[in-house]
């Protein structure tokens, strides 16, 4: 059972992230990408801080189960996108929703979790007022509606708003995700632990959604596959479940600032070939259509 959150964020490496323009994604990846010299820590960590300002940790089941949410605007609402089996055996009431607590984040590698000596502060997340929910059960995922009067605590923003999409992800392109994978937790009392964020980067390879073998589920015009590199350490993506997608696009600014893009949710994962499945962009806005003015 999981007594709460922490924003302690545990991650691989920094990463090589490319530049989109506006939300057009550049075809030639490499004449836009950060190397590592390039992309210095404190680039990287402002990019980590402004996705975890986005991302919010989802407690289900009392506690027992957990997930990933993404905090998005589209049309004038603000939805909680995550994928669907995540909330699907709860109801919305009994949910709780941890958003990115106020101060900076610290990034913690994972065999330093718990930091020695440390008191880390957990968060049991809290219930939000929302006014409706839409559901893509196909493509697996869902967008919780807040009201209008609702509040959004810590130091979350809303990201948007979401537009259609225009060119292709070129090959290449690193992607990342934070979210809050059950196998990232450590005890805090007798049958209780508590989970803490990851953030993880992998690299988009088109080739994956055309392998032999894969789920008739699959639909690689609303899906996408993607590989998933912490299971070499051991780390299940349980609890990634719901998490956005991100690449870097161009903020078109003489200073570089983090201007994440979101091109999908993760839904699922495919054990066997290590692969995560995702709804897409074009997924996504077909399910936020549906939310009625």
């Amino acid at each position: 059972m999981s007594g709460g959150l922490f924003w302690l964020v545990t991650g691989r490496e920094r990463i090589a992230m490319e530049a989109h323009t506006g939300d057009r994604i550049m075809s030639d990846a490499r004449r836009y990408m950060f190397t590592q010299n390039e992309m210095d820590k404190a680039e990287y960590l402002a990019f980590q801080e402004r996705l975890a300002s986005h991302t919010i940790g989802i407690l289900t089941d009392g506690g027992r189960g957990v997930g990933t949410g993404t905090l998005a605007s589209f049309n004038g609402h603000r939805v909680i996108l995550t994928a669907h089996h995540v909330i699907k055996d709860t109801p919305i009431s009994k949910l709780r929703f941890s958003f990115r607590p106020e101060g900076n984040l610290e990034e913690v590698p994972m065999q330093h979790v718990p930091l020695p000596g440390r008191k880390i502060p957990l968060l049991s997340g809290a219930s939000i007022k929302s006014t409706s929910v839409v559901t893509d059960e196909t493509n697996d995922i869902t967008a919780i509606v807040l009201h209008e009067e609702y509040q959004i605590g810590g130091a979350a923003t809303v990201y948007g708003p979401l537009q259609q999409p225009k060119g292709n992800i070129p090959d290449g392109t690193s992607v990342l995700l934070l979210g809050f994978p059950v196998g990232n937790s450590i005890n805090v009392a007798p049958n209780i632990k508590a989970v803490g964020a990851v953030s993880d980067h992998m690299r988009y390879d088109s080739k994956l959604n055309e392998q032999k073998y894969l789920p008739s589920s699959f639909d690689p015009d609303s899906q996408f596959l993607l590989k998933y590199e912490w299971a070499k350490d051991g780390l299940l993506p349980h609890g990634f479940s719901g998490a956005g997608l991100w690449c870097s696009r161009n903020s078109n600014t003489p200073i570089w600032t983090p201007n994440p893009f979101l091109i999908g949710v993760v839904t699922s994962y495919l054990k066997r070939s290590n692969l995560l499945v995702a709804a897409n962009r074009k997924s996504i806005l077909a399910l936020l259509t549906q939310i009625r003015a």
